[in-house]
């Protein structure tokens, strides 16, 4: 039995919609409390679904900085009295 702790999903996936593949994660048991990223390096599409009020936790535009992509990580995954996320 494997939990997941984060998913980072890209919105534009070979063979379908993140936000769809958002909707069907988020139906899964405890799915409405694993913190789902989007990203994309489409900023019209992420805005579009933040008007839609799609449920991501957050979003990432591409290209990814790696720094920036550690931090939103975890912000997303701290929990009270964690350690930060060293840097790499």
């Amino acid at each position: 039995n494997h939990t997941c702790e984060l998913v980072l999903l890209d919105l534009m996936l070979p063979d379908g919609d993140g936000a769809e593949l958002l909707e069907r994660l988020r139906q899964l048991p405890g799915g409405d409390r694993i913190p789902i990223l989007a990203f994309s390096a489409f900023l019209s599409r992420m805005e579009d679904l933040r008007k839609r009020k799609a449920r991501f936790n957050g979003y990432v535009a591409k290209p990814i900085e790696p720094h920036e992509l550690l931090k939103v990580v975890e912000e997303h995954l701290k929990m009270p009295d964690q350690p930060a996320i060293a840097p790499v």
